[in-house]
């Protein structure tokens, strides 16, 4: 489970960063939710899967509240 990314360059002549290089996060069809997260998680470790479900549900609404 990684995260794939790509270089890509600023071409806007207007921006302060033009002719800089970043990293665009790539995605495809394939998203990884929260029950297949924690089963992985739950291979990996002595925690239950109810128990890793519990605390990334709860930090996925912590994390909305700040947004």
């Amino acid at each position: 489970m990684s995260q794939k990314f790509i270089k890509s360059k600023n071409n806007n002549q207007y921006n302060a960063a033009y002719g800089q290089y970043f990293a665009t996060a790539v995605y495809n069809s394939h998203f990884v939710g929260t029950d297949e997260l924690a089963e992985f998680i739950q291979r990996q470790a002595s925690v239950k899967k109810s128990d890793i479900t519990a605390v990334l549900t709860a930090l996925g609404a912590t994390s909305c509240m700040g947004m």
